[in-house]
């Protein structure tokens, strides 16, 4: 597990997750509040239309405020973004939002692996990212490029996932630092809350 004197130095945490992804997110979610010390931002494959009510769903759930994120938007510490239907979500120079329409990347949109890259280049080091239950490869290759800028990369044990595809992917390229479970993810959520 990565210490909490890791955690201290760190700026954001982006996350990549498919099949199985709401309950592993409500889990992961379910124990931080608005004081929360990071911003998130999220992509979760979902068929189109139903992204809406996915954050609803979480918004409900949660002492943190949840949104589908808009177009150079400045992030805050304690806020969960997610990635909108047919947008690449990743970061501009300034650190805002930035979203572009239909550029796929690996047949997808929005990935994982676009809000991966962008985070490696504009954060590196100071990134926590974590790919979790998923088909495919989605953002693999990625996390592996931030685990190499130095950031804390995470990826979800095959025991709890419900597809192994994406994180399983990640530990084939040592892109992970950590393999854990969604109750282990979100004890290192809580321990931030608490710095």
């Amino acid at each position: 597990m990565p210490s909490i004197r890791q955690l201290q130095k760190k700026k954001i945490i982006v996350i990549g997750v498919s099949s199985g992804g709401p309950q592993v997110l409500h889990k992961i979610f379910s124990g931080i509040t608005s004081h929360f010390p990071l911003p998130i931002l999220v992509v979760q494959h979902i068929s189109e239309g139903f992204l809406h009510g996915l954050v609803n769903w979480l918004g409900n759930n949660m002492l943190i405020p949840i949104s589908i994120a808009r177009e150079n938007e400045t992030i805050q510490s304690g806020h969960i973004y997610f990635a909108p239907d047919n947008c690449q979500m990743g970061l501009n120079s300034r650190k805002n939002i930035k979203l572009v329409k239909q550029e796929e990347k690996n047949g997808i949109c929005p990935s994982v692996a676009y809000l991966f890259q962008s985070a490696a280049n504009e954060y590196g080091e100071d990134s926590i990212a974590i790919l979790l239950t998923g088909m495919g490869s989605d953002g693999a290759h990625d996390l592996k490029k931030l685990r190499n800028t130095g950031a804390i990369t995470i990826a979800q044990d095959k025991q709890s996932s419900l597809v192994f595809g994406m994180p399983g992917t990640a530990v084939q390229l040592d892109a992970a630092g950590y393999l854990l479970n969604p109750e282990e993810i979100a004890g290192i959520f809580k321990d931030m809350e608490n710095m």
